[in-house]
C-alpha cells in the first residue's frame, strides 16, 4: 500500500534544505540580537550591585555612627584614585565622570508596607483612606551602581576598565575611613626627650593613657572575645599590660627620681614648680566657686510634681472618701546638674593633689641639695620603658587591623553581582533577545518541516491523501466486522 507520507522523499527533502534552514536560521538570530542591542536602553551602561553588611546600615548608619551616604562611591577622591588605576587620567573631566555614575538603593517587594499603613479618616470603611507613615523607617542595604561610560566619553573597554577600578578604590576607601584607625601616629607624636626627667615620666604616662582609651574602647565594641592569631594578644591582655606599666614601671622611675631630687636643671624647676603651684591655686578657686553654685543651684531646683486624685470606698469601688498623693517627675535638668557637681568634684580633687604634689618637690628642692642618684639609671630607665611602650603600640596596632578585617568588618561591603562593561552588555543582551530567538528559530524549523512535507508529498493533494486513508479505515472495518459475523 502507497503511504500517506513517503519518509524516505521526506527525509530527502529535509537534507536538501537543510542548509538552507540552516544560513536562515543564523541569519535571523543575528537580526534578533542586533534588534534587541539597539533597543536596550542601558546598552552602554555598565552595572553592579554591592552591598553592606555591617551593623547600623540597616538603620541608615555608617559604621561611625554617622548618617550614611551611599554616594561616597563617586566622591573625588575615589573617582581620582580609579582614574589613576585605569590611567585615564590624561584630560579626564572628573565632574563629568561623577555625573556618569548613579547611585540607588534596591527595595524588596513588601516593604513599603512596613513603613506605611492605610488609615479610613471615618469610622465607615466606605469612606476615602488616607496614608499614614509610621514612625519606623526602611534603609536599603544594597545599591546598583551604574555607570554611562559613553556619556562620560569613554569607549567600551575604557568604561569596564575604570568601574572594575572605581569599585575596587571605593573597597579601600570604604575600609580606611570607617575600618582599622592606628593608634601609632598619634602616640608617637608625644615625645619625653628634651624634657627633665619627671616631665618625662609625664608624657609616657599621657602615652599610655592615649593607648588605655584607645584598647578600652576595642574591649567594649569586642564581644567576640577576640584573640589574634598574630600577636597572640586580646585587647584585654594589653589593656591589662597598659596598667602595668604605669602601676609599675613609670612609678617605679618616678620614686626614683623622688628619693634622690633629681633633675636637670634645679633653678628651671624651681621656677617651674612655683609657677604650677601659683596657676593650679587659682585654677582650684575656680573650681570651688562652680562647685559652690552648682550645689546652691541643686538645693533650690524644685522638679516638677504630678498630683494623682480619686474616690474609693470601703469596698475598693467608687465612693466619697477622696484620696490623693504627688508624684516628682523626672527632670534631665536636674540630672545634668548633679553630674556637672560631681565632674567638679573629682577635677577639684585632682587640682588638689596636684599642689599638694608640686609643692613638696619645690620645697625639697628649696631645702635639699640634688645628688645621690644617678642620671644615667633614669635615662636608661626611661628609655627602655619608651620601647616597652612602643612594643605595646605596635601589638595593639596589628592586633587591632586584624580584628577590623576578620571580625568588625568583615565582608561590610561586598561587589554581589558580575560587573559591568562591554561583557556584561552583551549578556544583558542575549538573554534580553533569548525569548524572541527561541520563537524566531522554532518557527523557522516548523516551517523547514513543513516544506520537506508538501515536497515529499508531490502533486498528490491532500484531498486525495486524506480519501485514501478513509478508505483505509473503513477496509479495516470491514474485515473486523467479517471476523466477528464468522465467529
Amino acid at each position: 500500500m502507497e503511504s500517506i507520507l513517503p519518509l524516505r522523499a521526506f527525509f530527502s527533502r529535509l537534507k536538501k534544505l537543510f542548509w538552507l534552514w540552516l544560513i536562515l536560521a543564523v541569519v535571523v538570530g543575528l537580526v534578533i540580537l542586533l534588534i534587541s542591542y539597539a533597543l536596550q536602553p542601558d546598552r552602554n551602561v555598565a552595572k553592579a550591585v554591592v552591598s553592606y553588611t555591617y551593623s547600623g546600615i540597616e538603620s541608615g548608619y555608617d559604621p561611625l555612627g554617622d548618617r550614611f551616604d551611599s554616594s561616597e562611591i563617586k566622591n573625588p577622591e575615589v573617582v581620582q584614585k580609579a582614574l589613576a588605576a585605569s590611567e585615564l587620567t590624561e584630560d579626564t573631566d572628573v565632574a563629568l565622570i561623577q555625573d556618569a555614575i548613579t547611585v540607588t538603593g534596591q527595595v524588596p517587594d513588601g516593604a513599603l508596607d512596613t513603613v506605611t499603613d492605610y488609615q479610613s479618616i471615618f469610622q465607615n470603611d466606605s469612606t476615602p483612606s488616607t496614608t499614614q507613615v509610621r514612625n519606623t523607617s526602611y534603609f536599603p542595604t544594597k545599591f546598583s551602581v551604574s555607570f554611562d561610560y559613553r556619556s562620560a566619553g569613554l569607549s567600551g573597554a575604557e568604561g569596564t576598565r575604570f568601574f572594575d577600578a572605581l569599585l575596587e578604590s571605593y573597597r579601600d576607601y570604604f575600609y580606611k575611613t570607617y575600618g582599622y584607625t592606628s593608634i601609632e601616629d598619634p602616640v608617637n607624636a608625644l615625645d619625653y626627650t628634651g624634657y627633665d626627667y619627671d616631665q618625662a615620666v609625664e608624657i609616657l604616662d599621657g602615652k599610655l593613657s592615649l593607648l588605655r582609651h584607645y584598647l578600652a574602647r576595642l574591649t567594649r565594641e569586642d564581644t567576640s572575645r577576640f584573640v589574634s592569631g598574630e600577636t597572640g594578644y586580646s585587647f584585654s591582655d594589653l589593656l591589662n599590660a597598659v596598667d602595668t606599666m604605669r602601676q609599675e614601671d613609670l612609678q617605679r622611675i618616678s620614686s626614683y627620681i623622688d628619693t634622690y631630687n633629681l633633675t636637670i636643671s634645679k633653678d628651671f624647676r624651681i621656677a617651674y614648680y612655683t609657677f604650677k603651684v601659683e596657676d593650679m591655686a587659682r585654677k582650684q578657686i575656680q573650681q570651688q566657686e562652680r562647685l559652690s553654685t552648682l550645689s546652691g543651684l541643686i538645693q533650690g531646683y524644685e522638679k516638677t510634681h504630678a498630683v494623682v486624685a480619686g474616690v474609693l470606698n470601703s469596698s475598693g469601688g467608687t465612693g466619697e472618701a477622696g484620696y490623693s498623693f504627688e508624684i516628682t517627675q523626672p527632670s534631665s535638668t536636674y540630672d545634668w546638674l548633679v553630674k556637672e557637681r560631681i565632674s567638679c568634684q573629682t577635677d577639684l580633687s585632682q587640682t588638689s593633689e596636684r599642689i599638694d604634689k608640686f609643692q613638696t618637690r619645690l620645697d625639697r628642692l628649696l631645702e635639699e641639695e640634688t645628688g645621690g642618684g644617678s642620671a644615667a639609671v633614669v635615662t636608661e630607665s626611661l628609655a627602655k620603658a619608651s620601647a616597652k611602650i612602643d612594643a605595646l603600640v605596635d601589638s595593639a596596632d596589628r592586633t587591632a587591623q586584624e580584628y577590623y578585617d576578620t571580625v568588625k568588618l568583615e565582608g561590610a561591603y561586598q561587589v554581589l553581582s558580575p560587573r559591568g562593561g562591554v561583557l556584561s552588555g552583551a549578556v544583558r543582551t542575549v538573554r534580553l533577545a533569548l525569548n524572541d530567538a527561541v520563537g524566531a528559530e522554532v518557527f523557522l524549523f516548523g516551517l523547514y518541516v513543513l516544506c520537506a512535507m508538501l515536497l515529499a508529498i508531490g502533486p498528490v493533494s491532500f484531498r486525495q491523501r486524506a480519501d485514501l486513508l478513509l478508505a483505509r479505515l473503513s477496509l479495516r472495518k470491514k474485515k473486523a466486522a467479517d471476523g466477528s459475523c464468522g465467529q
